[in-house]
């Protein structure tokens, strides 16, 4: 039983290419997401300042495998650097929270220090 019944056998040879480019696409979607995240202005060059890219001929095939090992390798660089990003945020707050309670602590034993005890007291005793 087949899934597409209108779909004949020349069409299904280029699923897997449909599918490979779906996914590049997910990635470029992706860098796009980030990119618009980011605080600070990141450049994009145009595509006309760029080397054009070959889809047609004996080098496309080459080229379309290029191009999805590199959007590959970066989207990896790019989710272990937020995965870093997020780590460093989580120590960060933890490190800010131990400091405010280092200091509070701190006050405290000073204001402990501060209070005298019963030995010495300012008030002098006479005991005669």
């Amino acid at each position: 039983m087949q899934l597409n019944p209108n779909v004949n056998p020349f069409q299904r040879s280029f699923v897997g290419e449909i599918r490979r480019i779906d996914e590049m696409g997910r990635r470029v979607r992706f860098f796009a997401s980030q990119i618009a995240k980011e605080k600070d202005v990141v450049p994009i060059r145009s595509l006309y300042e760029s080397a054009p890219l070959v889809t047609v001929g004996p080098r496309a095939a080459h080229t379309i495998d290029e191009l999805d090992t590199t959007l590959a390798e970066h989207e990896q660089r790019l989710t272990k650097m937020n995965d870093s990003y997020e780590t460093l945020s989580a120590r960060t707050r933890e490190l800010v929270e131990a400091r405010h309670v280092l200091r509070e602590t701190a006050v405290f034993f000073d204001k402990v220090r501060s209070v005298p005890t019963y030995f010495e007291t300012p008030f002098q005793y006479d005991f005669s």
